[in-house]
């Protein structure tokens, strides 16, 4: 008779996705904190930036929270999720920290798109001066809860005390989406690189997606090609087969794939085996333009943010570009990548729009950790006034080249003509990873 085998198989960080190739399933919301550490290492804070590393204590766990400088009466917070979540609640508590003082705050929430979902801030509550347990907080009903949010702007806009916000923690809970379910047959993918389908009969699955993850990976470059990765977020697959015996390949190794960096056991009761893959691989750098439609529509200016839309003619396609208001002189750019990637060049043509005046700009570039990568910024050469065929860019031997980069800051700082930037194009050169084997 044949015996029936039972294989665990446990995927941990993003590394594969399991996707149902048929069934059903059932969705349900879980409801998660969404400022964790790796989401704190990213907020920004304007008009002043805060110290290295005093982001990190916005975490709802802090017992300190940020406190602000005398002159900084209105800082407005801006979070930026990992990926896309539904967000149910926004506190700003203060009986989580000793100094606690925010008394109301407004927030405007951003869509995947760049776009405000809401256009006027939605204001919370007052919290009584004399009463720490009842927490500046939006009222449920005012929160887009069934609109995913990829970035929640806060701005804090009174005090109990009348003094700069002290002890500032952010309780935001937002909505990940778990499925449960059946299925014939699953499949895993990782980056957009597929491996093979094998028939399983699968008696539950649980998909995690945390609003931020962390994803290390380490493989074997021969032999079966098996890695191990670990991250935020764990998928628990239960599968179970019916055979004679565990099915091996002819090697006598039990079927294996593997998918850079995460690796999946199974058999399969078809008689169909997905065997391991010999072989090395070699990454090499592929250049593209890393002001595309979907990163254009997520950069943001500051101090006066542009009109909704006006961010897609950042890019170097565009035939207008972006022109500033007369009284915004030096505007900051802030492009954020989708995926962190080594910069190879940046900048800003004047001939291609008919009134490019960029004479000069800086550069402060980030890492993925949410942290400057050149504290001074990196000053471009100087656009000669009567050539327009020799743009302002940065010298190749100042960029950090090899270091991954999630967040660029670009600030104007001269125009041909002294007046504010008009056909502004960001032409930057990113690097992605090619792999050949």
């Amino acid at each position: 008779e044949g015996s029936t085998s039972t294989h665990t198989v446990v995927t941990t960080g993003t590394g594969s996705t399991p996707q149902a190739v048929s069934g059903t399933t059932t969705m349900r919301c879980e409801e998660m904190q969404a400022v964790d550490e790796a989401v704190s290492k990213k907020i920004t804070v304007k008009p002043k930036e805060l110290p290295k590393d005093e982001n990190l204590k916005f975490q709802p766990t802090s017992p300190e929270g940020v406190s602000f400088d005398e002159n900084n009466l209105k800082p407005t917070i801006t979070v930026q999720f990992d990926k896309p979540a539904e967000v149910h609640s926004a506190t700003l508590p203060r009986n989580q920290t000793p100094n606690g003082n925010v008394q109301q705050f407004e927030v405007t929430f951003y869509s995947p798109d760049g776009n405000k979902i809401n256009d006027k801030p939605i204001l919370s509550n007052s919290s009584p001066n004399k009463d720490k347990t009842k927490p500046a907080e939006l009222d449920s009903s005012q929160i887009p809860s069934n609109t995913p949010v990829s970035r929640v702007d806060i701005t804090i806009v009174s005090t109990t005390d009348g003094e700069s916000p002290k002890g500032v923690v952010l309780d935001i809970i937002a909505c990940t989406e778990a499925t449960t379910g059946s299925y014939s047959s699953l499949c895993c993918s990782f980056e957009k690189r597929t491996a093979s389908c094998f028939p399983l009969h699968v008696l539950e699955t649980t998909n995690v997606t945390p609003v931020s993850t962390a994803f290390t990976s380490s493989s074997t470059g021969t032999g079966t090609g098996t890695g191990t990765s670990t991250g935020a977020g764990t998928v628990t697959v239960t599968v179970t087969t019916e055979s004679a015996e565990t099915p091996e390949t002819s090697a006598g190794h039990t079927p294996v794939t593997s998918i850079e960096g995460s690796t999946l056991i199974g058999s399969t009761g078809s008689g169909s085996t997905t065997e391991a893959v010999s072989g090395t691989t070699t990454k090499t750098c592929q250049e593209m333009q890393a002001v595309d439609e979907a990163v254009s529509k997520n950069i943001i200016v500051t101090p006066n943010p542009l009109p909704i839309g006006e961010n897609i003619k950042f890019q170097p396609t565009s035939q207008q570009g972006v022109s500033f208001d007369k009284n915004d002189l030096k505007p900051i750019i802030t492009v954020h990548f989708d995926k962190p990637a080594p910069v190879q060049s940046v900048t800003l043509p004047r001939d291609k729009t008919p009134n490019g005046n960029v004479e000069q700009f800086e550069v402060t570039f980030y890492s993925p950790d949410g942290n400057k990568i050149n504290d001074i910024p990196i000053l471009s050469n100087s656009s000669p006034k009567e050539d327009k065929s020799k743009p302002a860019e940065l010298n190749s031997t100042q960029i950090p080249s090899n270091t991954p980069v999630s967040r660029i800051e670009i600030t104007i700082i001269h125009t041909t003509d002294d007046e504010s930037p008009k056909g502004v194009v960001l032409d930057i050169k990113a690097c992605t990873e090619g792999t050949t084997g």
